[in-house]
């Protein structure tokens, strides 16, 4: 976007300067025809000084927004995390599987549907998973598996 408002701004300047050179290289001298070349010359100024500020305003916007706005490292899910957890509070293998997939987001019934087992059964492991670790509810799961990572 920027590459063309400089191709603009460059043609409306080219244009300005046929309309000067033409003018003076015909000599005319009747003053509505100049007057009329003079205000379209001052039309094209105006416009390309509107584009050239639009143009330089933008590059040292873009230019500014790294510095100032620094993004914060978002959390990244890390598996290993949970596993190493589970096996320290002695999660069965079923029950790592359950917890891993609830801290991942999915619903009891998509965990039933992965698993080929019903939602009470997954509902009963979570409640094995909850008291085994003391973890309050899925979001206690999801706080456990996330990590957040370094700058």
């Amino acid at each position: 976007m920027k590459k063309g408002r400089i191709v603009f701004l460059v043609l409306l300047y080219v244009f300005l300067l046929l309309f000067t050179l033409v003018m003076e290289w015909l000599a005319i001298q009747e003053i509505l025809v100049r007057a009329v070349v003079n205000l379209c010359t001052l039309g094209m100024t105006a416009v390309g000084a509107a584009v050239f500020t639009q143009v330089y305003k933008k590059g040292v916007s873009e230019e500014k927004e790294p510095n100032q706005l620094q993004e914060l490292p978002q959390p990244v899910f890390d598996r290993e995390i949970y596993l190493a957890f589970a096996k320290e509070k002695m999660l069965t293998r079923r029950e790592t599987e359950i917890g891993l997939l609830a801290a991942n987001g999915y619903s009891n019934q998509r965990i039933a549907e992965e698993l080929f087992i019903s939602e009470t059964t997954v509902k009963k492991h979570l409640t094995h998973i909850y008291e085994k670790t003391g973890v309050q509810g899925r979001k206690g799961l999801k706080e456990i598996c996330y990590r957040i990572p370094p700058y």
